[in-house]
């Protein structure tokens, strides 16, 4: 029997495998919260659907993010086992 940690590495390198490398998205920001540790933390959502985001510091000292606006993002597609989240991790703006 697998744990719930193995479980989560197993998804994330079948993400990965999958050609989820580097992806664009697009959606409405929310809920954006700035961290003491410098990175930003949002929810990018559709008319459908909603993922929650994680901006590095390194990237969100480039890119500033407003709530209620709409953004095309670069970045890939994570799981985050200690909290069981699928996020995006962005690197970048889409242009």
């Amino acid at each position: 029997m697998n744990g719930i940690t193995r479980l989560f590495d197993d998804l994330s390198r079948a993400l990965a495998g999958a050609g989820f490398g580097q992806v664009a998205i697009t959606g409405t920001v929310s809920k954006l919260v700035q961290s003491s540790s410098g990175h930003v933390y949002f929810m990018l959502e559709d008319s459908q659907s909603k993922i929650r985001c994680m901006m590095p510091r390194g990237v969100a000292q480039k890119v500033k993010l407003a709530s209620g606006e709409t953004v095309s993002l670069i970045g890939s597609v994570t799981i985050y086992g200690p909290k069981g989240d699928m996020q995006f991790v962005v690197t970048c703006l889409a242009t």
